[in-house]
């Protein structure tokens, strides 16, 4: 028996030398295993922390910049109220350099813009702001409406210089002498746009070259009528009403002195004696008109405001180039009533009521 528990006994002994040998081993794992997940779940802590503050950082950066964009823009608007567009415009765009897809500051800096008759800049941002909020209809409009203006703009820019081209053409032709052609230019250009005070005053002025008064004064009430303040179509509208009276007088004072006495015939051709030389002018006949080479100091033909050097090219609507023509017409009514006369002087073309 006591074999027996010694035998037992040395066999137990082993395993508890083993058991003692190997515990403190598996305590210091199960202890280092604790502090290692302790320290993991620290570190995912302090990670998910920073993330937090990163975020928090990052939100408060972009309120910063959002609060600075919004400040601007609010500076930008009270500027523009306040009709300083060109500093108004230049906030939008620091807004726009700072937000590039801020739809609000686009709209805005395209109503200044237009305000500052930049039609193409304006519709370029508007039509940002539409794709940036196509669901905004207050942009879509704008844009539209942009669009809209700026064709109509370059339409009537192409028609502006096609005028301008026909109306040089016109004056050209005038110069040279080419009165048809430019009458015809300045009648298409009429037709183009009848609101051309300039074009409706130079057809009358070429009626009146023809011997057409009727037809020229239609063109000068026109002209007038549109520009009434325009000196040069005043002027020229009463000193060819006038003509035209003194025309029709000449006509009824002709008709009168038909039935006169020998005595008033006999009287009436002594006074057209050297007529011209009793008005003061001394001319020679040229391919232009009359050229008036000398006149008397205070004469008729000085005191009516004409001077050497210029040429007589159309007397009450009848375009002459003869010194016997200038005298038949000066002698042809009564002395004391008025003829309407076309001169040219130098590079320009003037009117005298002689």
């Amino acid at each position: 028996m006591l074999n027996i528990e010694k035998k037992n006994l040395m066999v137990s002994l082993p395993l508890i030398s083993l058991f003692v040998c190997i515990f403190p081993s598996w305590a210091a794992y199960s202890l280092v295993q604790n502090e290692t997940k302790e320290y993991a779940n620290l570190i995912c802590q302090n990670t998910y922390q920073s993330d937090e503050d990163d975020q928090e950082q990052k939100l408060r950066a972009k309120a910063a910049r959002d609060s600075q964009i919004n400040s601007l823009l609010d500076q930008a608007i009270s500027l523009y109220k306040e009709k300083q567009l060109p500093e108004a415009i230049d906030l939008f765009n620091q807004v726009i350099r700072l937000a590039p897809d801020n739809a609000a500051a686009h709209f805005s800096l395209g109503i200044a813009l237009e305000a500052s008759k930049d039609l193409a800049g304006a519709a370029d941002h508007y039509q940002i702001a539409h794709k940036l909020e196509p669901q905004n209809s207050e942009y879509e409009k704008a844009a539209t409406s942009a669009k809209k203006k700026l064709d109509e703009q370059n339409i009537a820019q192409f028609e502006k210089s096609k005028k301008e081209l026909l109306a040089k053409q016109a004056a050209e032709a005038f110069k040279q002498g080419q009165y048809d052609q430019s009458l015809s230019l300045y009648l298409e250009l009429e037709k183009q746009d009848p609101h051309l005070a300039f074009a409706k005053y130079n057809i009358g002025t070429i009626y009146l070259i023809q011997k057409k008064a009727d037809e020229a004064l239609t063109y000068y009430k026109a002209a007038h009528k549109l520009e009434p303040d325009n000196k040069q179509y005043d002027e020229s509208l009463q000193k060819l009403k006038l003509s035209i009276k003194e025309a029709d007088d000449a006509k009824k004072q002709t008709q009168l002195s038909n039935h006169s006495n020998d005595k008033e015939k006999n009287n009436k051709n002594k006074s057209k004696q050297s007529y011209l030389a009793f008005c003061g002018l001394r001319v020679k006949s040229g391919k232009e008109g009359v050229l008036i080479e000398a006149l008397l100091t205070g004469s008729r033909a000085a005191e009516a405001g004409l001077r050497p050097g210029d040429i007589i090219q159309v007397i009450d609507g009848r375009s002459i180039k003869k010194e016997s023509q200038l005298e038949e017409m000066l002698q042809s009514k009564p002395y004391g009533q008025k003829f309407q006369l076309l001169v040219k002087r130098g590079d320009q073309m003037g009117q005298i009521l002689f």
